[in-house]
């Protein structure tokens, strides 16, 4: 009786995995398939869709808690541009700033706090784009302290390695008789 409850808890613990899996799948789609969709309404010039459409975008994105990409504040800067949109865009710019602030990987944070500066000073908000380039600056230096974190233990490693070696040979050579050589 006992095994067949463990059967049944197994058999749903899986099920429950593929609708997870399967979920975060069809998100990635829809996410894909939405930026997909506002490239080539901004392609075709068709801006006026491009808006709604993009507004339709972030709402999803807030709705699954997703950050925007920087390819994502590219698109939708360049719709609001097109359309002279200033608040949509100025709120787009502070919610990417916020999803950088909260992205614990610094390597795409600092992708986002990039395009954040060129769009800050593309649409002439000096003080935030200041603010992104600092918080860009302090990524960079983040992800420098990484590699060399990354470097060090390598070179940790290849020391270890020599010093192992090293430690081999000196007990191999403890086997061998050394005749010294005496020079006339």
């Amino acid at each position: 009786m006992l095994q067949h409850y463990r059967y049944i808890a197994f058999t749903l613990f899986f099920a429950v995995v593929q609708i997870a899996v399967a979920q975060e799948k069809a998100v990635l789609d829809t996410l894909a398939n939405r930026l997909t969709l506002l490239s080539q309404l901004s392609q075709a010039g068709n801006f006026e869709q491009a808006q709604v459409e993009s507004e339709l975008f972030r709402e999803f994105l807030k709705r699954q808690k997703l950050p925007l990409s920087p390819k994502a504040v590219l698109l939708l800067s360049g719709i609001y541009k097109a359309n002279q949109d200033d608040r949509s865009a100025t709120r787009m710019l502070a919610d990417a700033e916020l999803d950088a602030r909260h992205d614990p990987n610094p390597s795409s944070k600092a992708a986002l706090l990039n395009a954040l500066v060129q769009e800050c000073r593309k649409w002439e908000l000096p003080d935030q784009a200041l603010t992104c380039q600092q918080l860009l600056a302090v990524a960079r230096d983040s992800i420098q302290v990484g590699e060399r974190r990354e470097e060090t233990l390598s070179m940790q490693l290849q020391y270890d390695s020599l010093t192992t070696l090293r430690a081999q040979e000196m007990a191999d050579q403890d086997k061998y008789v050394r005749l010294e050589k005496t020079r006339p």
